[in-house]
């Protein structure tokens, strides 16, 4: 089935860009998890310490909607990246979309004025960021958002207490 632009329930600017804002964070999170283990081993080579965090975290950037074109951010928002074909677009497809990201400011100047909800990446790779018909339930939505929070919480308190010794 072919999407049509006047048929779809595109995804609103507001929910995009707290999607984003979902993953930033998730990702500078997991960069300070892997700055705290870096410094902890006492790496002398400050610029392989530095590859330890960037490389990472760059790859989870890129590759962040690579599960059914969603992200964290965007499985939390219920929303998704689709093709026109309401396919998920392929993965390389995807990281080049968000590899346009590195430039966030034209970016998000274009999405604001594109009638289409729009970003230059999405006109560039074909794809479209739309609402996804599986609704998520309260305990999908948020209880396994507490479980991500006290993930995270445990790994860095147990990091922070191996620095301490």
């Amino acid at each position: 089935m072919v999407l049509n632009m006047n048929e779809i329930n595109l995804a609103s600017k507001n929910r995009k860009l707290l999607a984003n804002t979902i993953d930033i964070a998730i990702i500078c999170f997991i960069g300070m998890i892997l700055f705290i283990i870096t410094v902890a081993t006492n790496n002398s080579k400050f610029n392989l310490g530095i590859l330890n965090i960037v490389v990472p975290c760059l790859l989870m950037y890129l590759f962040k909607d690579s599960i059914k074109g969603q992200s964290i951010g965007k499985w939390f928002m219920e929303i998704k990246v689709s093709d026109f074909n309401n396919q998920t677009p392929h993965y390389f497809k995807l990281a080049l979309r968000n590899l346009f990201l590195l430039i966030p400011f034209l970016e998000f100047i274009v999405l604001f004025f594109n009638k289409n909800n729009k970003r230059i990446a999405d006109i560039v790779c074909d794809t479209v960021v739309i609402q996804n018909p599986n609704k998520l339930t309260f305990f999908q939505k948020y209880g396994i958002g507490v479980l991500l929070f006290l993930t995270l919480f445990i790994i860095f308190t147990i990091v922070s207490l191996s620095m301490a010794r």
